[in-house]
């Protein structure tokens, strides 16, 4: 009988919060096909639709380059529960070609983070002009 009860409180403090804590992370919070990047010749525009925000607080979109392997946050949105969401990237000026790719990651009030699956990548193009005029901008954004 002690083995038994033993073996009760072992699943219900070491087991049953890794199933909870599962379960909440791999519940599917982005609507697939839905994460995308678009130029609209200045900035880019990373946009997603959500299916289901429960205990998201925020989403962090994450940036690399053809030339940068490691993928870097550029940013943060919260939840809102006003899908769709978009982010605009002010810093994809700063050269004036280059292959962009996207991630996305949810973040949940409990601080487990979750990676959507789907990584959205753009070809990006900038004339010197407006990436000389987007320079000065930056320096007046605060």
């Amino acid at each position: 009988m002690y083995n038994l009860m033993h073996s009760m409180k072992l699943f219900t403090y070491t087991l049953l919060p890794l199933l909870v804590t599962w379960s909440v992370a791999s519940s599917q919070v982005i609507e697939p096909g839905s994460f995308k990047a678009s130029n609209d010749g200045a900035d880019v525009i990373v946009s997603w639709k959500t299916i289901d925000e429960t205990n998201v607080r925020e989403f962090q979109i994450e940036r690399r380059s053809s030339d940068e392997p490691d993928y870097k946050v550029i940013g943060t949105v919260s939840a809102s529960k006003q899908s769709p969401y978009a982010f605009r990237d002010h810093t994809a000026f700063k050269k004036t070609t280059g292959l962009y790719y996207y991630r996305l990651i949810t973040v949940f009030l409990d601080d487990t983070r979750q990676m959507f699956n789907e990584e959205a990548g753009i070809d990006h193009t900038v004339s010197g002009v407006r990436r000389t005029w987007g320079s000065i901008k930056s320096m007046f954004r605060f």
